[in-house]
């Protein structure tokens, strides 16, 4: 394959085969989400987004979720692999002082649900989301928010900033650390780093700063190679918008490396960066670099450029050699930005369910997951699949040791988080065009309660075999809790007495006992349509009365919440006017054969019936005609 410049020629080799995603602002009311393959061809584009800005990809699905610098300040989940609009996850957040949701992230576990939770900078706010709630369309709880103003101009003390990123464990807590980009129009930008595990809902706690010398702003923060090779370990590399630069810092004591060498001296106003596996970047712009045939000396450009960045090999610090990919779509001098960029590689297995982490019920009969599209039309991809009880060496999500490795500028490795799983675990499925595990037949089903149980997913692909195999991420889940089993009872027959009627509910409801405490369940009777000719009289109690006065079908939910999960069943309750009403409504009702006036009795009145009409005969007197 080859790099394919859009609107001009440009030959260049391929690193691995990917693609990019990137985000575009082009005017107050128009932006897209965007995916290219290798060769810079458009896979997908998706609808206008007015506002889109900034986006990661979920670790637990797979798919992409966007945040809105404008009006609507909300976050959007789209579809990987076809850029459908799938669900607005975050909706509009109410009480923020500015219109601006900067940057998004998947990182660490907040509520301790075992599943990354979302989080989100604002201008003033830092936010974060229940990540168990973004899968699906519904819509993601809020857990906590910090929302503290900056003080002054230099200080830069609040809560919120322009990006966020998950980093090592500075502290020595043996958790990640949230590193917040802040900055403006002067000279006082800098990175604010958060212990999140020592935090509360009402503290924020600050384990550090790092400043940069004279620089406006932090736009945006990704782990890099050792751009300056002094560590042998990952840098964190910034992007100054106002500086038109980008900078390093040493991520153990937020020293200040100095500005990377990209050969550029235009006022291309860089928004965004990706690092590619070999080392190189790709950076978007506001402004055009001098790399356009319409860009102009000495001013800021309008319509931005899409520019990998390829390292200068024997250089250090690491020197890089700049090469336009994308011209602005728009052309001219629009305001075309691009505002995000990934280097996307689905190559391994991903969106696995369970979500790694997930605690799940007992009774779970099969994992799967999401294999990459193979390489060319008619290739297969083909899964080993590992599996085991015991991993010691596991390490959580994201590692806080991830940067700690032996070639910081391997860029394969760095996900690469979970060392000698194979001594481990046991390969349970081999090379097989597969994306489920019957769980019966690698372990005892039903699970047991505590039991955490760990697997990976290889994946190889017919139509690039030079490839080899792809080593997927270790996944885990833990047997924790069954939700409760839940019979509401049978179809309820019954009928009015002096305009009245009381029934009592019968449900069928069986738990395991779990979590304890508080090791019982709750129940919850309600109408599914509210009906004012209904009383519910204890509806929290599992033999409920519920008092009707009028005929008709009603139908009542039962939910049972053991704390942790819940489960639910309906019931309908069937009035008539009378007995007899009531029986005639059951299902395979058949009348008795003396009951002549079918008043479903028996009595007096059917044998007065049959008495009149006694030897009585139908038969012809004579033949016919």
């Amino acid at each position: 394959m080859k790099w394919k410049l859009i609107l001009m020629a440009l030959v260049v080799s391929p690193v691995v085969l990917a693609d990019i995603l990137y985000t575009s602002y082009i005017d107050a009311n128009t932006g897209y989400l965007y995916r290219y393959d290798d060769s810079m061809n458009l896979i997908w584009q998706s609808t206008n987004q007015r506002g889109i800005d900034r986006f990661t990809v979920s670790p637990i699905n797979g798919n992409i979720y966007a945040g809105y610098d404008g009006t609507d300040k909300w976050v959007r989940q789209f579809d990987v692999n076809t850029g459908v609009l799938i669900a607005t996850t975050v909706p509009t957040i109410s009480g923020l002082s500015s219109n601006h949701v900067n940057d998004v992230a998947f990182g660490y576990d907040w509520n301790l649900d075992g599943v990354p939770d979302l989080w989100i900078v604002t201008r003033t706010s830092l936010l974060v989301f229940n990540g168990a709630q973004t899968v699906g369309t519904g819509t993601a709880t809020e857990l906590a928010r910090w929302t503290i103003a900056d003080s002054t101009t230099t200080v830069y003390d609040g809560t919120g900033g322009t990006a966020i990123l998950f980093g090592p464990d500075i502290t020595g807590d043996g958790v990640e650390e949230l590193y917040v980009g802040k900055g403006g129009n002067n000279a006082y930008g800098k990175i604010n780093v958060y212990n999140i595990a020592a935090s509360t809902v009402d503290t924020l706690v600050k384990a550090a700063t790092y400043a940069a010398n004279n620089t406006r702003d932090i736009g945006s923060m990704l782990w890099g190679p050792d751009v300056f090779g002094d560590d042998g370990f990952l840098d964190l590399v910034s992007v100054s918008s106002r500086n038109y630069q980008l900078r390093c810092f040493n991520f153990q004591n937020g020293t200040d490396m100095g500005i990377i060498e990209e050969n550029m001296t235009s006022k291309y106003y860089p928004l965004c960066l990706a690092v590619m596996p070999n080392g190189s970047f790709l950076m978007g712009t506001r402004m055009k670099t001098e790399l356009d045939p319409l860009w102009v000396s000495g001013v800021e450009t309008g319509g931005g450029n899409l520019v990998r960045l390829d390292p200068v090999p024997g250089t250090s610090p690491q020197a890089y050699t700049p090469t336009l990919l994308m011209l602005s779509p728009r052309g001219g001098t629009s305001d075309y930005r691009f505002t995000d960029v990934m280097y996307f590689e689905q190559k391994a297995a991903y969106a696995p369910i369970p979500a790694s982490g997930k605690k799940v019920a007992l009774d779970l009969a099969q994992t799967s997951w999401t294999n990459p599209d193979p390489n060319q039309p008619g290739g297969q991809v083909t899964c080993d699949v590992w599996f085991t009880l015991n991993y010691p060496e596991y390490l959580p999500f994201p590692d806080p040791n991830l940067l700690k490795i032996s070639d910081p500028n391997d860029r394969a490795s760095w996900w690469l988080e979970n060392p000698n799983f194979e001594m481990y675990a046991t390969k349970v499925i081999d090379n097989q065009p597969i994306n489920t595990l019957n769980l019966s037949t690698v372990t005892t089903v039903p699970l047991t309660y505590g039991q955490t149980y760990y697997w990976r997913v290889d994946t190889r692909d017919t139509s690039n075999p030079e490839a080899g195999t792809t080593i997927g991420p270790v996944w885990l889940f833990t047997a924790d809790n069954s939700a409760p089993q839940v019979d509401a009872g049978q179809t309820v027959y019954t009928w009015l007495t002096n305009g009245t009627v009381d029934v009592t509910m019968a449900p069928t409801i069986s738990d395991d006992g779990r979590p304890n405490p508080p090791g019982a369940y709750t129940v919850l009777w309600e109408e599914v349509v509210d009906d004012p000719d209904v009383t519910i009289n204890n509806p929290t109690v599992q033999a409920a009365t519920v008092t009707i006065t009028k005929t008709g079908s009603y139908t009542l939910k039962l939910t049972v919440d053991d704390s942790q999960l819940t489960n639910a069943a309906t019931v309908t309750v069937n009035v008539y006017m009378d007995a007899c009403s009531a029986a005639k409504g059951v299902p395979g009702y058949a009348k008795d054969p003396g009951d002549f006036d079918n008043d479903c009795d028996v009595d007096l009145d059917d044998f007065l019936q049959l008495a009149a009409d006694w030897l009585h005969s139908t038969a012809l007197a004579a033949p016919l005609p």
